[in-house]
């Protein structure tokens, strides 16, 4: 698993657990707000 995965897959989780926010967990997924 690369990096750039890893941080997606911690944002989508922290999003999930309702720890971020929708925009900061895109941000840190590092994709545009339609594919996240």
């Amino acid at each position: 698993m690369s990096g750039q995965e890893l941080q997606r897959e911690i944002a989508v989780l922290l999003y999930q657990q309702g720890k971020l926010g929708l925009g900061k967990a895109r941000e840190l997924a590092g994709m545009p707000l339609i594919a996240f």
